[in-house]
């Protein structure tokens, strides 16, 4: 009895969040953490208005290498000291580049007390968006589509880095949707081989960026004890399904013995 509890427990942990996110790290070659600091190197997290603005904690967060940029999705657990509201769980996307830079700004809802409209945002959004940006500024048309048909989101870039969620903690088979849209839109505002603006060295000095590369590669590339860590608790699942199923088939031939043979 105290094997198949043991197997059931084994069994149920199988299913959790954490578990699922783990085979598909090990089946897409992605990097799992349970746990990290920010999701972004300091010197891009610096930057990104939204986490001055509460406490964060970082759970849960796996991480895509791709061609001049990481992408990592994490649940980002936000807690506002000053207003004392209860903590607030979304899924959170952040990409960091490696090359190149964005035009630093942030696209939030609308508020009731909002009034102006930037230029940028064409009558469809401005309805829904309020951003802040410099005066110039101009979303690519593929930008605009991509906020069309989505939902209701908070997007802030600085020069390095951009943050994304939708006020929502999302379901595991919604995270490679969300992803590719994230890395959609980083495609279509980064600034391929060009130097910072005058509107990024507020957030970044012009020297920045060899620094920034070379930090984003060594973190996101500096292998951790998570995966011996997963490792070692799948074989502790498989031991389990094991167990119970040579435990199944002796009671089955002990069942088969006592009521058939005689």
């Amino acid at each position: 009895m105290g094997l198949l509890i043991a197997a059931g427990g084994a069994i149920a942990l199988s299913t959790t969040r954490s578990a699922r996110l783990k085979r598909m790290a090990r089946t897409l070659h992605l990097r799992y953490d349970k746990r990290v600091d920010n999701p972004l190197t300091p010197l891009s997290a610096e930057a990104v208005y939204l986490f001055n603005r509460s406490i964060y904690q970082f759970r849960q967060v796996l991480t895509w290498s791709g061609p001049g940029m990481f992408i990592r999705l994490c649940q980002m657990h936000a807690h506002d000291p000053v207003e004392d509201a209860p903590c607030t769980c979304y899924t959170l996307a952040t990409v960091e580049l490696t090359r190149g830079n964005f035009t630093p700004f942030i696209l939030q809802p609308r508020a009731k007390e909002d009034k102006s409209a930037h230029p940028a945002l064409p009558p469809e959004l401005a309805t829904r968006f309020t951003l802040s940006a410099p005066d110039h500024f101009q979303f690519a048309p593929e930008v605009i589509g991509l906020l069309k048909a989505g939902p209701l989101c908070y997007l802030e870039t600085s020069a390095y880095a951009l943050v994304y969620h939708a006020y929502a903690s999302l379901p595991i088979e919604q995270l490679q949707p969300v992803r590719l849209r994230v890395q959609q839109l980083a495609r279509k505002l980064m600034q391929a081989d060009l130097p910072p603006t005058e509107t990024t060295t507020f957030f970044f000095n012009t020297s920045a960026t060899d620094q920034l590369q070379a930090e984003t590669l060594l973190k996101l590339h500096t292998p951790t004890a998570t995966a011996g860590i997963s490792s070692n608790g799948m074989k502790f699942v498989y031991l389990a399904f094991g167990l119970v199923f040579v435990i199944a088939l002796l009671w089955a031939a002990q069942y088969y013995l006592r009521h058939w043979i005689h």
